[in-house]
């Protein structure tokens, strides 16, 4: 008979929480590595420690987090040979949205007072000359709140290693299946693809770069 995995991924707390059979697992598992951890840094590599603490035994998986994080776990499970059923269901926060407004609004309005600075998250897109038609779309983007502010910089393929670029995160766009051909090709070890398509989904992960299937309206 199988085991009973359950995963409780807490995304705003960073918390991660295992249980096998009911209980948790134990201080000394290897999983405890991942306990506050990012998603990103874990969801490809925790059913292997899952699978060696169930002695390796076959297992059902039940997954709680958020919409974003059940796709991605939904997929690379049922890619998992020992994992025999997978469910998820969303985390439920504690707190009320009223309450979580009014303890956003306290920190904005301590924020404003004090004078910290704004942080400034900056954008890379790297498109194929097939896309040009983005390319002013995408530097429009724009995310301006209390905490943050985005900059979108948009860079041709064939130009990309022609300059250093300091930015914090790295996204592929490709109108067809040469994303992953990109990644290897300018040697990008982490970031997002997009390819261009028909659907919304996530299609994998490769190291720490994750690739998804979306519609140009979406991107949008």
């Amino acid at each position: 008979m199988s085991k009973r995995v359950e995963i409780i991924n807490n995304p705003y707390m960073q918390r991660l929480k295992v249980l096998i059979n009911g209980k948790a697992v134990s201080v000394y598992s290897n999983i405890e590595k991942y306990i506050d951890e990012p998603f990103d840094y874990w969801c490809d590599k925790i059913l292997e420690s899952v699978y060696e603490e169930c002695n390796g035994e076959n297992f059902s998986l039940h997954f709680c987090s958020r919409n974003e994080e059940t796709e991605i776990m939904e997929k690379i499970a049922k890619d998992f040979e020992y994992c025999t059923h997978y469910s998820s269901s969303n985390f439920i926060r504690s707190t009320s949205l009223l309450e979580r407004l009014k303890e956003l609004n306290y920190l904005i309005r301590n924020i404003r007072g004090t004078g910290t600075p704004i942080y400034t998250k900056k954008i890379l897109f790297v498109i194929p000359e097939t896309l040009h038609r983005l390319k002013n779309d995408l530097l429009e983007l724009e995310v301006k709140n209390s905490f943050c502010t985005v900059e979108s910089q948009v860079v041709y393929v064939q130009d990309y290693k022609n300059h250093r670029y300091y930015v914090d995160t790295i996204i592929i766009i490709s109108d067809n299946l040469l994303v992953e051909d990109y990644k290897k090709r300018l040697e990008i070890d982490s970031g997002f693809g997009i390819q261009l398509g028909n659907k919304k989904n996530f299609l994998n992960k490769i190291d720490g770069f994750f690739l998804y299937e979306s519609t140009e309206e979406a991107v949008l």
